[in-house]
């Protein structure tokens, strides 16, 4: 089940650039418990990612990336490793960088307006390059190994697209929120099977995880408004609410004490704080990494 999709930061995105700093935290390539995460932002000033692994206190700069791109974490070589990636608008290409070996791959797939998203919408194993296009409500995916493409329309303009595995089966689904309504919609990724439910409304920030651990993506909102994260299990219809965080935060799901549970975790621009609560047993973490204009990345060790 990993390499389901941040970027959400989050790449679901921080307007939707803060709510989807974080289509590349929504679309995160991992599940909970998959791995741990490190924290992780990238400075769009200078393109460089500061990741520290909270662990150990160990820390890592890599320069990848100019400003206005995408940042677009995920594993595009089937190695293991979460690779750094960005998606560039101006041109439509994909530039990732192998942190096992170095080496860089640029693919060009997508055009200005675009929202990139990571996951594996084919089941290889392997992230696809996929972007989502309001105008049309289409996906694009292609296949970085074998440069297989496919198109599907699923969602419409102001929709927010969230890449995950909400059935299962360890395929990345078509899935959008519509704040308009508040209502997910979700198109299994192989068999085409349709689901709507009703989670939210206008103004929450969908947010990707797995929060029952039952190795299913919840439906899951953060609220700006009150800080307080609503989770729905699909599966059995129970439903758990969290106050974690305020007004102004990015949330930054993720296991970030390596407990195999997915924590709440939001990200605070005004002071480049993370804040974490652990599910398991309530205990809280804070940790100040970044600053603001910085773009919090869910990123697996």
């Amino acid at each position: 089940m990993a390499l389901i999709g941040a970027l959400a930061l989050g790449l679901i995105s921080a307007a939707t650039t803060q709510a989807t700093a974080n289509a590349e935290t929504a679309s995160s390539p991992t599940t909970a418990g998959a791995a741990t995460n490190n924290l992780v932002v990238w400075r769009p000033s200078n393109g460089v990612w500061y990741t520290l692994d909270q662990s150990t206190g160990a820390i890592a700069n890599w320069q990848w990336g100019t400003s206005g791109d995408k940042p677009v974490s995920g594993d595009y070589t089937g190695d293991g490793v979460q690779d750094l990636a960005v998606w560039r608008p101006s041109n439509g290409v994909w530039y990732t960088l192998n942190r096992s070996n170095g080496a860089i791959a640029n693919w060009q797939w997508g055009t200005a307006g675009d929202v990139p998203l990571s996951g594996d919408y084919t089941g290889d194993g392997i992230a696809d390059l996929a972007v989502w296009r309001p105008s049309d409500g289409v996906w694009y995916v292609k296949n970085p190994v074998t440069g297989e493409i496919t198109n599907r329309q699923w969602g419409t303009n102001g929709d927010i697209p969230v890449s995950g595995d909400y059935t299962g089966d360890g395929i990345a689904d078509l899935v959008v929120f519509r704040p308009s309504n508040g209502v997910w919609y979700t198109k299994d990724g192989v068999t085409g099977a349709i689901a709507n439910w009703q989670w939210g409304t206008a103004g929450d920030v969908p947010v990707y995880g797995d929060f029952t651990e039952d190795g299913i993506a919840d439906l899951a909102v953060w609220r700006p408004s009150n800080g307080v994260w609503y989770t729905l299990n699909r599966s059995n219809g129970a439903i758990a609410n969290w106050q974690w965080g305020t007004s102004g935060d990015v949330p930054v799901s993720g296991d970030y004490n390596g407990d195999g549970v997915q924590d709440l975790a939001v990200w605070r621009p005004s002071n480049g704080v993370w804040y974490t609560l652990n599910r398991s047993n309530g205990a809280i973490a804070n940790w100040q990494w970044g600053t603001n204009g910085d773009v919090p990345v869910s990123f697996r060790r």
